[in-house]
């Protein structure tokens, strides 16, 4: 049931960055996002997609363009490798959803007694 869930919360984190890509606004130049960051996923290697949660937009940011984007587009400082960012208008109910699909997958992930 746990990881029924888990992969549920992350088929979710996808749909959002989708329609985040789809709708949202890709700004020219470089960019540095502060804000509260939700991770969709990550390597070794530092390639990974992510949400940054800030006061007037929320961010889907992306290191992942080996294939099929045009490096032209990359506008993300990201301190590693550079990012594409897209973004849209903040709202409290995406950012909260955010939020509660970040804590299912993470619940458990520190947990040193081995529970959840």
């Amino acid at each position: 049931m746990k990881i029924l869930k888990k992969y549920r919360a992350k088929k979710q984190l996808r749909e959002i960055a989708d329609l985040i890509k789809a709708e949202g606004e890709h700004l020219k130049g470089y960019h540095i996002i502060e804000g509260n960051t939700i991770l969709l996923s990550k390597n070794i290697s530092g390639v990974g997609e992510w949400f940054v949660i800030t006061i007037d937009y929320i961010w889907y940011i992306t290191t992942d363009y080996l294939t099929n984007i045009d490096l032209s587009q990359l506008n993300v400082i990201t301190g590693g490798p550079e990012a594409i960012g897209w973004r849209i208008p903040f709202s409290q109910a995406l950012a909260n959803r955010l939020y509660v699909l970040d804590r299912i997958l993470r619940k458990g992930k520190y947990d040193d007694r081995g529970r959840d």
